[in-house]
């Protein structure tokens, strides 16, 4: 095993921006191919000397698995959700875990949930690959055949295959190199699927008819603009296949009858740039969420986001079209589900989340009466399951940081809410945890809300507990609370967990992200953390002494920005995935997403943008000879969305710089630890028991450098 970390060597690079060079000695560690010999050898060297520092915590990281096993019902099913058939035959699926086995099995049943069971897919039968993520499971509309959407690779490149339900017969029909989208024809006979361009951008919708090879499927629509992705989805009511292109900040939306693929493709709105806008169907209406259609002059005036009606029937759906439905300045409308008789809005207000459920009769008007559906946690969240159209019954899946994920039915005709199943966790008591939300000003005055969760009877008013501080603050994306499994034992272990709802989020509205967050305001994001940082100390939460920081892609960068500016925040930080290169990955267009990053970052090809984020930028803002907190970085060789060269790179600038011991040689050092998973991408591993297994070493990191007491 390796006892000392690895020192990548170095090799003069210059890249030169805006008329000045900038050095970068371990450019070299970037193979788009990640075949490289010394590279591959170099990231084995780090995983080994990784693994050397982790061994005097194995029997903490064993312990932690155990711990996380015995609070899984390891063997258990999902609540059946009904499908109807385009004959009107009736299907329940769902998936079932079983002991031992890493993946769900996908079922379902035939008309009756006392039936016998038809396991669609199993996973665990595949012994030939290391990696295997299911992308999508789409039946038919006769349900007769199954479309599987798989990525074998974390490259996030899937295959599409066709199984014939009624022999368990694979199709010799398939389509490589696409994404999960695709949508079934109504009359089984053809799919429309969605591939990418060199540099991993969704960018075109083909046409697939089964029996006939991939070579002759035909091109329906291609995005030619390198900043907008293509998505592809089906209306609730099976009726329309919708294409959307959207960048960051504009969309555009098209859409074909499902009975007829060869039609041409109708546009609801010509792009309007800053308008954003989404689409489903109801009844001769489409319903549509959008920032747009106000004042010509700033079409995209209602930022958050307001829900208007225009006609199906063929009598034109653009702007001028469109007639209100529902806006409120304080509610940022998120999402729309339609039904046969109801339509729901996905809201948030206050921070929180709700429902709003919409009664039209026939039509959707302005004057549809609506009523919001809220709960009573003070920090929770809400996530709509399957539906079936024709019920008229809203499954959704309610959770909190302590309370299990729950599924309860709601009578969309009357309100009544019904639990179907709240997941069993053996070995938990709710009652011996709480959660509750402080508030945090940031250096501009700005109030950031933290969630709390901590053991009761753990928990000291003194300020003396370990505590785990996590964010993201990008994209728009809510920090929302997640119920797991592997958050307890570090509970139990007397840690406060604390989620830190910064900007750049949209936990507060859509303001929150688009003018307070992103980009030449992105700095909020990092000091808003640092703010709740400090403000868990000042708050007698805990200590700098033992607190720990983590964070994920963006929250990567995240951890990475506030290590420069705030290296005395906390004892420890876990990065996974980071994004830490951001001048040199955002100027090279050839890298994957980097264009469609453009409405987030900023291009830096535009000297304002390029200083701005050059200033914030980990890896381009290290503090030589500062000590930095004790470290644990991780990636995936084959991720798509962080390349492995950013932390790398980033590590081994990391050690040259000297952080690990301020520049001194005769104090000790901190750690600085790397593995890359060698057959990963973006979300590690893809079992689940594999998956506890990351958690655990992640967690016996922070565990063993925060509180060494509790390590043994």
């Amino acid at each position: 095993m390796a006892t000392a970390a690895p020192v990548a060597k170095k090799l003069t690079h210059f890249n030169e921006y805006h008329g000045k060079k900038y050095q970068d000695d371990y450019h070299w560690l970037r193979d788009d191919k990640r075949e490289h010999p010394d590279i591959l050898a170099y990231l084995k060297e780090e995983n080994a000397y990784a693994d050397s520092v982790m061994e005097k915590w194995k029997p903490l990281q064993d312990t932690l698995y155990k711990e996380y096993l015995s609070r899984i019902q390891e063997d258990d099913e999902t609540v059946p959700h009904k499908e109807v058939a385009s004959d009107g035959s009736v299907y329940f699926y769902y998936t079932r875990t079983v002991k031992g086995q890493n993946y769900s099995l996908q079922c379902r049943k035939a008309n009756s949930l006392e039936a016998e069971e038809e396991i669609i897919l199993d996973l665990n039968l595949d012994k030939e690959n290391k990696y295997i993520s299911l992308g999508a499971l789409e039946p038919s509309h006769s349900h007769n055949i199954i479309a599987v959407v798989i990525d074998y690779a974390g490259h996030e490149d899937y295959q599409i295959r066709f199984k014939e339900l009624s022999t368990g017969k694979m199709l010799e029909d398939h389509i490589d190199d696409t994404t999960e989208d695709i949508v079934w024809s109504a009359d089984d006979t053809e799919i429309l699927y969605v591939k990418m361009d060199d540099s991993h951008r969704p960018y075109q919708v083909w046409r697939h008819k089964l029996g006939t090879a991939s070579s002759e499927d035909q091109l329906i629509y291609e995005e030619l603009d390198t900043k907008f992705n293509v998505g592809l989805s089906e209306t609730a009511s099976q009726q329309f296949a919708i294409i959307s292109s959207q960048s960051s900040t504009t969309s555009e939306v098209h859409y074909l009858f499902t009975n007829d693929f060869s039609a041409k493709l109708t546009v609801i709105q010509p792009r309007v740039q800053n308008v954003l806008y989404r689409v489903t169907h109801y009844g001769d209406q489409f319903v549509i969420r959008t920032n747009g259609g106000g004042d010509p002059s700033h079409p995209e005036s209602f930022k958050n986001f307001r829900l208007v009606t225009a006609p199906a029937d063929g009598r034109g759906t653009g702007m001028d079209k469109w007639e209100q439905v529902f806006y409120d300045e304080n509610v940022y409308v998120t999402g729309i589900t339609p039904f046969k008789n109801f339509l729901v809005a996905s809201e948030r207000s206050g921070g929180s989340t709700r429902l709003r459920v919409f009664s039209p009769d026939g039509r959707i008007t302005a004057h549809t009466p609506h009523k919001p559906v809220s709960f009573q946690e003070e920090d929770y969240s809400i996530n709509l399951r399957e539906q079936n159209y024709h019920d008229n019954v809203l499954r959704i899946q309610y959770t909190s940081w302590i309370t299990p994920p729950t599924i309860i039915d709601i009578t969309l005709a009357d309100g009544e809410q019904e639990v179907k199943k709240e997941n069993p966790v053996p070995n938990y008591s709710k009652a011996a945890y709480e959660s509750k939300v402080i508030w945090s000003t940031s250096e501009d005055g700005a109030q950031v809300p933290v969630t709390l969760t901590y053991r009761k009877d753990l928990y000291k008013e003194d300020g003396t507990n370990p505590c785990l501080l996590y964010g993201y603050g990008s994209y728009g994306i809510c920090m929302d609370p997640r119920f797991t499994v592997t958050l307890f034992s570090l509970l139990d272990r007397g840690f406060v967990y604390a989620v830190a709802k910064i900007r750049g989020g949209s936990e507060m509205g859509r303001s929150w992200y688009e003018d307070s967050g992103k980009f030449l305001t992105k700095m909020n994001t990092f000091t808003d953390f640092i703010s709740a940082g400090r403000t868990l100390v000042k708050q007698k939460v805990t200590t700098h002494e033992r607190m720990a920081i983590s964070g994920a892609s963006a929250g990567g960068l995240l951890v990475g920005a506030v290590l420069n500016l705030a290296p005395d925040l906390c004892k420890a930080y876990v990065s996974n995935v980071p994004f830490v290169d951001v001048i040199n990955t955002m100027w090279d267009e050839s890298i994957p997403l980097t264009t469609g990053e453009f409405e987030e970052w900023g291009n830096p090809k535009d000297e304002k943008y390029f200083e701005y984020m050059h200033s914030y930028s980990p890896y381009n803002n290290i503090k030589s000879g500062v000590k930095y907190p004790n470290g644990r970085v991780t990636a995936g060789l084959w991720d798509p969305r962080v390349a492995y060269w950013e932390p790398t790179k980033w590590v081994a600038k990391l050690r040259s710089e000297g952080v690990t011991n301020g520049g001194k040689a005769d104090v000790d050092h901190n750690l600085l630890i790397y593995e890359c998973q060698m057959n990963a991408g973006h979300f590690a591993s893809t079992g689940r028991y594999d998956y506890l297994k990351d958690k655990a070493k992640d967690m016996a990191f922070i565990i063993g450098v925060v509180v060494p007491s509790k390590a043994q």
